[in-house]
């Protein structure tokens, strides 16, 4: 996917939500992701250094919208928002 001119935040997620979308499954705190990405990995899927991606996920986070204690998708439609998908 080539999304390389929008900012970082809107890239991870996009990625994130792809992943949900592949490899996720509902669960009462949300769509949880049963694959492991480490930091690393996800800032390579999302064409970024990792501090960076580290500064983007903490934002995620603390607004509610994903854990990283594994991926959890906390509130999906934020997410879609963030990623700016119609």
């Amino acid at each position: 996917m080539d999304f390389t001119h929008y900012p970082l935040r809107v890239r991870l997620a996009r990625v994130l939500w792809e992943i949900a979308a592949a490899y996720g499954r509902r669960s009462p705190q949300g769509m949880v992701v049963d694959i492991r990405l480490t930091q690393d990995e996800m800032a390579t899927l999302c064409g970024a250094a990792q501090v960076s991606l580290q500064k983007a996920l903490s934002e995620l986070r603390s607004e509610g919208i994903v854990s990283t204690r594994g991926i959890v998708v906390r509130d999906s439609e934020a997410l879609r928002s963030v990623a700016d998908l119609a």
